[in-house]
């Protein structure tokens, strides 16, 4: 009778974790059982192992239970700062507003001007594009709140300084478009009703790769302030020189 009553949970764990075979589908299944032979254990001398084996099952329920509530609430506690972080950076978005005045001071050309324009506008798409993904997948990427006000900032660099094109080509034309198609190839099969096998291992591998191209657009966002902290440097040390002469 025992042998019988580990069974099902000893079948459900060849394929499933140990907590839900062991501690919810064997004992549901168990209680299933009990149920239907309850008629069995009306003989005397079956009673009492009747009486353990439905304490043992209810005793089974109630720690899956418990451990459930217990994961959820470490789970909550986990995702709730991430989520908030995720919300500030999706509100960071905002209308693509070029810099009319900048664009004059750049002495660029009306058909490099219009070339600007046109760059800006395709590619702050994208970025547009990975500011509003679900958010299953912002969750999947540690640094997915830093990276959007990494690309923010990108975008605020060029609008304000039109002749720094030159300096995001890496940014524009390879990691922000790399972003986007990771991005979408991890929807891709998140989407997918039936997944493969490997699936899990896919996309236990994202977020590493996403970690790679973040390295690189910190690269990309000092590449193209270098000139302002030049400028800075040049100004101090014009400042000092002055001091040093009046003192």
């Amino acid at each position: 009778m025992i042998l019988m009553m580990l069974l099902p949970p000893l079948g459900y764990s060849a394929f499933l974790p140990f907590r839900i075979s062991w501690l919810f589908l064997g004992p549901v299944t168990d209680l299933f059982f009990y149920s239907a032979l309850k008629n069995m254990f009306l003989n005397k001398d079956l009673q009492q192992l009747g009486t353990v084996l439905m304490v043992v099952i209810i005793a089974a329920l109630a720690v899956y239970v418990v451990t459930e509530f217990v994961f959820y609430k470490k789970r909550l506690k986990g995702t709730k700062p991430f989520f908030k972080e995720v919300s500030e950076a999706k509100l960071q978005t905002g209308p693509l507003v070029f810099n009319e005045a900048a664009l004059q001071d750049s002495q660029m050309t009306e058909s490099e001007q219009e070339f600007f324009r046109s760059e800006m506008k395709k590619y702050h798409k994208k970025y547009e594009y990975l500011c509003n993904v679900d958010s299953e997948i912002k969750l999947m990427l540690p640094t997915y709140s830093e990276d959007m006000k990494v690309m923010d900032g990108i975008f605020r660099e060029l609008l304000n300084a039109p002749v720094q094109l030159l300096s995001a080509s890496d940014f524009l034309y390879q990691d922000l478009p790399d972003y986007v198609n990771l991005v979408r190839a991890t929807e891709n099969v998140l989407d997918n009703v039936i997944k493969e096998a490997d699936d899990k291992k896919i996309l236990s591998e994202v977020p590493d790769k996403i970690a790679l191209i973040s390295t690189h657009l910190q690269k990309d966002f000092k590449k193209i302030t270098d000139s302002e902290r030049e400028e800075l440097k040049k100004q101090l040390r014009q400042v000092q020189t002055i001091r040093n002469g009046i003192d």
